[in-house]
């Protein structure tokens, strides 16, 4: 019918309508003119299908809508539990009910319907429409026991299954698929574990080595398990490319693991998302040699416990990095968990296995300390905790001639840049105090660049003193680039005596520095009380001075390896949502200086009013 008759049948069934209810006095009657309006009804529909813009999308972006409906079956809860849900049923079905269009291109597209919930009332149907399509399955155990429509269901899919979702509320509970995973051990592509809850039993009592399939799996690429109790499959992964562990204790598997990535020499990806329950478990580490993953190119762990918490010749986890053997290109992250160790010395930092001429970038601000090491492959390693003034430098003097360094003298020597963001607590009024950069950068004798950001100047005097070195040797003679950032007022009180500029203090300690013999290619000074930005050459030691009214620390930050710095960000999507830090939110906090009415803005366009040294 077309849209002119069918407009026509309307304004006619509008004018008519009203005078035949009138005149109606029988109930066949009535139901004769219920039947005609069904029908104009439809028509309507029909019309409005054929004519609306979701029924003229083109078949390919109707395709596109339906695979991102379909892979919305798994998502991360955090990093600790990986939550496998079903194939959005009744979001499928919903697809085919839009119109008669779409519910014809999702009936004419089999891999649509690929996903089966085994205790859903659609699976058969779902199965039907997916023709003889390779089957995603996901079986749950409920009430303790397999129900017996799912296994009938798995049993008669069995050669079709590549991808089994398995969802269990104890880990025994396990053993109700053993049978039917040596059946699938052929075929099956993917392997998905979830075991809701612990057993709560004794670690030495709790059975956590399982052979899923009787010993090998050949075709296994990718296996994921999140389990409360320690799990472990022996089998044979010879295909194995992506391997997920998490929500475990990492404390009674060590072994087991070291022993798995040698059962699994093809592996392109790990993600260890693990955890600490009782460092006194620790269990000794018994492999000692290397492990081979020639095609590994990414190993990421977080929650791993800090080197702290190990006692001596236990296990932990950097043991069984110190045994792989990294291919080239490889890209390592760590994510380190809180401490509460009471020590305040500086964090033991790990020196990475990277092959022969590493390099490394620190950056410290208040999420912790992250140390990216380059060689033949990228460790980047976050801690919780972040160097300050106190690990370098006790504020009651007591580490004064102590070396707080133990330990990470072979990581600090390999640093070539530093972003160090500063803290109140920098500003102790302890004179010993004020070497703690000092003795933080000698450490770092490859150092070239260095990027200081603070809050309310407190980083100056740290800054100064390393710079105008009063020893016999130049500390950092690398050195070519420093930037300072700060939040602080334009100018300085030091010791009550007469204000001085920020700026003026600090080219007068890099003319002394150039002095010296060595003097710096490039200094940057950021500060929202700058009125005009400019540029000096040749001035004060230095090529180039640059004076902004902006925080270039992000990029600053962009000299991290970008393949490790994209792999990071990709990790921590995958973190608990944190409050908003200071780190995080001094951005915020240069915006409204900028927009606020700020104290005193000194810096003109020579950069200062006042006559220069």
């Amino acid at each position: 019918m077309s849209s002119s008759r069918l407009a026509e049948l309307l304004r006619a069934l509008e004018e008519e309508l009203p005078k035949e209810l009138s005149s109606i006095n029988d109930a066949p009657s009535l139901h004769r003119i219920i039947d005609i309006l069904d029908h104009a009804l439809l028509d309507v529909r029909k019309l409005c299908n054929l004519t609306s813009v979701a029924y003229k999308l083109p078949s390919e972006i109707l395709l596109f809508i339906f695979d991102l409906v379909q892979h919305d079956t798994a998502r991360e809860a955090g990093h600790a539990t990986v939550e496998l849900s079903a194939s959005p049923n009744s979001s499928l079905v919903s697809l085919t009910h839009v119109c008669h269009r779409w519910r014809a291109v999702a009936l004419g597209y089999p891999a649509l319907w690929t996903g089966i919930l085994s205790r859903s009332s659609s699976a058969e149907t779902f199965v039907e429409r997916a023709c003889d399509m390779p089957l995603s399955v996901v079986a749950e155990v409920v009430g303790g026991r397999l129900s017996k429509p799912t296994k009938r269901l798995l049993w008669r899919l069995r050669a079709r299954i590549q991808c089994l979702h398995i969802v269990v509320e104890f880990l025994p509970q396990l053993l109700t698929f053993r049978k039917m995973l040596g059946r699938l051990s052929s075929n099956l592509l993917s392997l998905a574990i979830v075991v809701r809850r612990s057993r709560r039993m004794h670690p030495d009592r709790l059975e956590h080595l399982f052979p899923l399939f009787g010993g090998r799996a050949p075709c296994l690429r990718s296996l994921s398990i999140s389990s409360p109790d320690p799990l472990m499959p022996t089998d044979h992964f010879l295909a194995l490319a992506g391997l997920h562990l998490s929500n475990s204790d990492h404390t009674q598997i060590l072994n087991e693991l070291s022993q798995l990535l040698r059962r699994t020499p093809n592996l392109e990806t790990v993600h260890l998302h693990l955890r600490l329950q009782d460092a006194v478990s620790l269990v000794p580490f018994n492999t000692r040699t290397p492990i081979a993953l020639p095609r590994l190119r990414r190993f990421c762990v977080t929650s791993l416990p800090r080197l702290f918490y190990q006692p001596p010749r236990r296990a932990d986890l950097y043991s069984i990095l110190a045994h792989i053997v990294f291919p080239p290109d490889a890209v390592v992250t760590i994510q380190e968990e809180a401490s509460y160790s009471l020590s305040s010395g500086v964090h033991h930092l790990y020196m990475p296995p990277v092959g022969p001429h590493p390099r490394s970038i620190v950056t410290v601000d208040d999420s912790g300390t992250v140390v990216t090491t380059r060689g033949s492959s990228t460790f980047t390693i976050a801690y919780q905790e972040r160097i300050t003034a106190a690990a370098i430098m006790s504020p009651f003097g007591l580490w004064t001639n102590d070396n707080p360094f133990v330990g990470s003298e072979h990581l600090l020597s390999t640093v070539t840049i530093l972003l160090l963001q500063g803290a109140l607590s920098w500003r102790w009024p302890v004179k010993n105090n004020l070497t703690a950069l000092s003795r933080l950068a000698a450490c770092m004798p490859l150092l070239t660049e260095l990027v200081v950001r603070d809050f309310a100047t407190e980083m100056l005097p740290q800054l100064t003193r390393l710079l105008d070195h009063a020893g016999t040797t130049t500390l950092c003679p690398l050195l070519t680039s420093i930037t300072f950032i700060t939040l602080g007022s334009a100018v300085s009180l030091p010791d009550a005596q007469e204000p001085q500029p920020i700026l003026e203090i600090l080219l007068r300690a890099t003319m002394r520095r150039a002095e010296r013999g060595c003097p710096l290619a490039r200094f940057t000074f950021c500060s929202p009380y700058v009125e005009q930005e400019h540029t000096l050459h040749n001035a004060y030691g230095v090529e180039q001075v640059s004076v902004l009214r902006r925080d270039v620390w992000s990029e600053c930050s962009e000299g991290v390896d970008q393949d490790a710095a994209a792999h990071w960000a990709d990790v921590k999507r995958s973190f608990p949502q944190q409050k908003l830090g200071r780190t995080r939110g001094y951005e915020a906090l240069w915006k409204r200086h900028v927009e606020g009415d700020p104290p005193a803005r000194v810096f003109g366009a020579c950069g200062h009013k006042h006559q220069w040294p």
